[in-house]
């Protein structure tokens, strides 16, 4: 791995550690284990990566040229080589949703309301209970009846859209799961069909 830092003037920025094999150690937007570099600023002022390249090839020193990022004094960033030539950087990442949550939930034991999805739902006459929520495995903090299914809702708020730039969805799951946001799905793995009834298994067992 080479890196190719122009002239910086009193500036310097250091590969501070290298992921060359990255099995399960950390994952990328995707969920994905790419391997990474981690820079690391030690000066005193901040400095801007634009311009500066990280190439596996000596013949091509600029393979790929990191976009207008301030590295502030004494920080870390984590670039993955992922091949996946993303741009976009985000400084902050604030996790809206996390386990042990409390959650409103409904045993799946008959079709739920048509809306139970939309934000308007008024969903004051369901059970809450904290995630996870399931049965069976001896790992749930709610620990519910052996149902085909149970659909569960959490409300969260954002005060300014503008300043997200991703967001980024992570289910622990068995044995499928549909996720919709304000309605709209977002994220299915493992069962089929638009709108599946309460009482349809999953396509295959998946734990």
């Amino acid at each position: 791995m080479t890196a190719f830092f122009p002239d910086l003037t009193a500036q310097s920025v250091v590969i501070n550690e290298i992921m060359s094999t990255n099995v399960s150690v950390i994952s990328d937007e995707d969920g994905e284990f790419p391997d990474w570099i981690e820079l690391y600023n030690p000066d005193n002022s901040a400095v801007n990566l634009a311009g500066y390249s990280i190439s596996d090839d000596c013949d091509n020193l600029q393979k790929w040229v990191l976009p207008e990022v301030v590295l502030e004094p004494h920080s870390y960033l984590l670039v993955f080589a992922s091949g996946k030539d993303r741009y976009e950087y985000i400084s902050h990442w604030q996790a809206e949703i996390t386990v042990g949550d409390v959650w409103k939930y409904r045993i799946g034991d008959s079709e739920p309301p048509v809306d139970w999805n939309l934000l308007t739902f008024n969903d004051a006459n369901w059970l809450e209970g904290p995630t996870g929520i399931g049965y069976g495995d001896n790992d749930d903090a709610t620990v519910i009846s052996a149902t085909n299914s149970v659909y569960i809702r959490k409300t969260f708020y954002i005060a300014d859209f503008s300043a997200v730039l991703a967001a980024l969805l992570h289910v622990d799951y068995d044995d499928a799961f549909i996720a919709y946001l304000n309605g709209t799905e977002i994220a299915r793995v493992n069962i089929s069909g638009d709108r599946p009834p309460y009482n349809q298994p999953a396509d295959t067992y998946t734990e």
